[in-house]
């Protein structure tokens, strides 16, 4: 690659200094505990799943309400969510979710990968509300949040990158394994993942001849600077494309069906 490198002004954020996100986890109020006598009505459907990862349990409870009673009612809501983290049987971290909404028809709720990528964290993802976000539990039971999203592993699965296609230009995360933290955050153009050696790199997105529709953009490509810790645009012929391969990511959430714990309607595999 011989041409011009401009490398992208992106803005430093907040919690790109502090390697976690703003508190969204109680948006409506305070850290309300699980009372199973408060969903007893044939409405609610409520799911347990636990983790466990060394002496850490990660435990998730979730109810479906299906029977969501609209805007101004105390029933207004689809789903409702704990996350527990706890060691020896002592409660280290733990999160309400008093709502969570589906966006589109993606699946919507806490989902916990059926493989785990790291053995130094559990992954567990908080899906909806165009807040997703991934809990990423290590062993001590500390927990680091993330924007969530579809992930993949690169470097010898040192490195995760999260690309997040709620926000208008794909928020994106890259995240070190090894160091625990956070080394970019910033929405970016990005569109399909690829690998070419050690490059690893996204297509851009771009607009079609209607001006309307996405496409996606091979004549510029985003790959990311390890040294720098940042993204690089660079343009492309086609022959840079010949030993290009598209990356597959790890948890594609478009293709499970999970819906606040609810399972089977999409016939796509449940979670």
């Amino acid at each position: 690659m011989n041409m011009k490198k401009v490398v992208l002004a992106l803005a430093v954020t907040l919690w790109m200094v502090c390697g976690v996100l703003p508190a969204a986890d109680n948006p409506q109020g305070e850290y309300k505990p699980f009372n199973k006598t408060d969903y007893q009505g044939p409405n609610f459907h409520v799911h347990k799943k636990q983790l466990k990862h060394g002496d850490v349990t990660i435990s998730t409870i979730q109810v479906s309400n299906t029977d969501n009673q609209g805007t101004g009612h105390p029933n207004d809501w689809d789903c409702r969510a704990w996350l527990n983290i706890e060691k020896n049987g002592k409660v280290l971290n733990r999160y309400y979710f008093d709502t969570i909404g589906a966006v589109g028809e993606n699946p919507y709720g806490l989902l916990v990968p059926p493989i785990q990528p790291s053995l130094k964290y559990s992954f567990v993802e908080k899906i909806g509300d165009y807040q997703t976000q991934l809990y990423l539990v290590g062993k001590d039971g500390d927990v680091t949040k993330i924007h969530g999203g579809n992930y993949f592993l690169a470097k010898k699965s040192r490195y995760l990158f999260v690309q997040n296609s709620e926000a208008e230009d794909g928020m994106t995360d890259v995240f070190d394994l090894v160091s625990g933290k956070l080394i970019f955050s910033a929405q970016i153009p990005n569109d399909v993942p690829y690998q070419k050696g050690d490059l690893y790199f996204y297509s851009t997105a771009g607009l079609a001849p209607n001006g309307n529709d996405e496409v996606e953009n091979k004549q510029k490509i985003l790959y990311f600077d390890f040294d720098k810790a940042n993204f690089v645009s660079e343009n492309v012929n086609q022959d840079f494309w010949r030993d290009a391969k598209k990356i597959e990511y790890n948890f594609p959430l478009w293709n499970y069906d999970c819906n606040c714990g609810d399972t089977g309607a999409s016939g796509k595999p449940p979670l």
